[in-house]
């Protein structure tokens, strides 16, 4: 790191801006919603910094860079922002000599300091710098993390303040204080504090959790999305952010995990189909022995948790154990595959509506599906865990009076740099069964007339899409 950030008393270090034309208005619109104290030498002003100085916005010093000599008594930041490059260049050498702090503008190699992004949620700050090599780059990652820290984030740090102060009067430990603050934290980031807007009443009684021992810890279960990490929900991020244990399914893309604290304890619990795994037992007692040490566990779930992810046993589970919990949805898989191929799950005209099926099914079961029934819906169908199924899948649809010319699509990978898209007709995909014999498992199956939209905006590069002529009609 070549480029330090500091944070600088803009009253204790008043500014001196080089300039009054464009490029010094920009600047001086920056400082002046930093709170800065502002003092401006330059000939003369374009017409905005005018106005703001009949509005006792800054000191005005008439002249040219010439008079700066002794300046550095009076400045010791300045900042040069003309658009003629030999000025600023004499103003950086003339910087220089005296140990004085400046920066050009748009000039890293003159500058002895450059201005980061910042995200302001006052009296917190946050200062992106990327060494003055790609500001566009900066301010990109100052527009995430707008999103991420929530508008009360500021007033959030006042009240901790006060809370903190408390705590040092009442004699308590560091550890204690500690704790505390830790909890408070905690508390705001996962929603359940609104110590945003506490009276000073309030803030007497939350001082005294030091006497209170440790409570259990929560579960939150949480939906990872379909698979692409953009694709995770702002909360779910903030979950992650703040979470002690995070134990996680198969299905979750492990690149979401680099959103997750960086010390919390990582745990695959995660199932395979034919595969020996992880009883849904053993994970419960996860759950239930992390909690129990006072620690906030996610449950990190692909998609959403309440689409066929067994969430009812869980949630169950802890209600019996008296462990607090919450559930954060995500972006489903049908939904995310279904925007990934540009297609909407249902329309006026060819689908009134769209079921979820679960595909852990076979031609014995007992708890079989209505097919006679599921053929009659003007619906779109999404069978999860179907891939090795489909053949039978099929068969039914087709014995119920599904019409053969159907739409159909297989969906692996979906969101992901390299999903796939098997497209085609369900007669098609019936008598052609190994066509899908080397598809990625999970895969998603759609049947639906929604599907004949795929055809626009879809190129041949990530999907294997059968042509009409190839229909079984």
């Amino acid at each position: 790191m070549s480029w330090l950030p500091i944070s600088l008393n803009l009253q204790a270090w008043p500014i001196l801006l080089i300039g009054g034309g464009q490029v010094a208005e920009r600047k001086f619109r920056l400082l002046q919603q930093m709170g800065a104290k502002i003092s401006i030498l330059a000939p003369d002003l374009t017409p905005l910094l005018r106005e703001a100085l009949a509005n006792n916005a800054f000191e005005y010093i008439a002249g040219t860079h010439e008079k700066l000599t002794g300046m550095e008594k009076n400045y010791k930041v300045w900042v040069s922002a003309t658009n003629n490059s030999q000025i600023n260049s004499d103003v950086a050498k003339l910087a220089k000599v005296d140990g004085t702090l400046v920066n050009v503008v748009d000039n890293i190699d003159l500058s002895t300091f450059i201005f980061p992004a910042i995200v302001d949620r006052n009296p917190v700050s946050v200062a992106i710098s990327t060494s003055g090599l790609s500001p566009v780059l900066a301010c990109f990652i100052r527009e995430k993390l707008e999103v991420m820290l929530p508008k009360s984030l500021g007033r959030f740090a006042n009240q901790l303040a006060k809370i903190r102060n408390r705590l040092k009067q009442s004699g308590c430990t560091g550890q204690v204080k500690r704790r505390v603050q830790k909890q408070l934290i905690s508390d705001y980031f996962t929603g359940h504090s609104s110590l945003c807007n506490l009276d000073e009443a309030d803030i007497a009684a939350i001082s005294k959790r030091q006497t209170v021992a440790p409570k259990h810890g929560e579960v939150i279960l949480v939906g990872a999305g379909p698979g692409d990490p953009e694709l995770l929900t702002i909360k779910a991020m903030r979950i992650l952010q703040n979470c002690d244990v995070i134990l996680f399914d198969n299905l979750v893309n492990r690149e979401i995990l680099e959103y997750a604290r960086r010390d919390a304890e990582v745990i695959y619990v995660g199932k395979k189909a034919g595969a020996c795994c992880n009883k849904q037992s053993q994970i419960n007692q996860l759950m239930l022995d992390h909690a129990q040490q006072g620690n906030l566990v996610v449950r990190l779930k692909g998609g959403d948790p309440h689409i066929f992810a067994r969430a009812n046993e869980e949630i169950e589970f802890l209600a019996d154990n008296d462990i607090k919990y919450q559930i954060i949805p995500g972006i489903s898989a049908a939904f995310g595959c279904a925007a990934s191929m540009k297609v909407s799950l249902t329309d006026r005209e060819y689908a009134h509506g769209c079921m979820f099926i679960s595909a852990h099914l076979s031609s014995d079961s007992k708890d079989d599906v209505d097919w006679e029934q599921l053929a009659k819906l003007k619906t779109t169908l999404v069978f999860y865990m179907g891939v090795s199924k489909i053949s039978y899948i099929c068969k039914q649809l087709l014995a119920n009076g599904v019409a053969s010319d159907t739409r159909m699509a297989i969906v692996e990978n979906g969101t992901m740099m390299n999903e796939k898209v098997y497209y085609g007709t369900l007669d098609y995909f019936y008598k052609n069964p190994q066509l899908v014999v080397n598809v990625c498992k999970p895969a998603l199956l759609f049947v639906g007339n929604v599907l004949q939209f795929y055809d626009r905006g879809n190129d041949a590069t990530s999907t294997t899409s059968l042509q009409p002529s190839e229909y079984s009609v």
